[in-house]
């Protein structure tokens, strides 16, 4: 018969306590990396909700640039309006002066 052998209390003790040592180690880290995915995922969140955030505000500046040309062009509109009609004026006079005999 075959004599069984046994592997001494001490020896298994100490595996025991190593195989314990690494699971913790391996657990710490395992947690670390959880919360490193946490985090990144809550980034992911926020980079797309920023992301909204400046379409939005894109849409918005566009919006008041268009707004803002119409504003620039309105005193011209009016200058450009006050020559026309001081130039008119000034024909319609001549034409006035002339047609009265005034000038020749």
């Amino acid at each position: 018969m075959a004599e069984t052998q046994y592997v001494d209390e001490s020896v298994c003790a100490e595996h025991m306590r190593r195989v314990d040592d690494e699971n913790k180690r391996q657990n710490e880290r395992i947690k670390k990396l959880e919360q490193a995915m946490d985090n990144l995922t809550a980034l992911t969140l926020n980079v797309g909700k920023l992301a909204t955030n400046m379409e939005s505000m894109n849409k918005t500046l566009e919006k008041q640039g268009q707004r803002l040309e119409k504003l620039e062009e309105r005193p011209m509109k009016r200058w450009d309006s006050v020559i026309a009609a001081v130039i008119a004026g000034v024909v319609g006079l001549l034409f006035g002066l002339i047609s009265a005999g005034i000038i020749h």
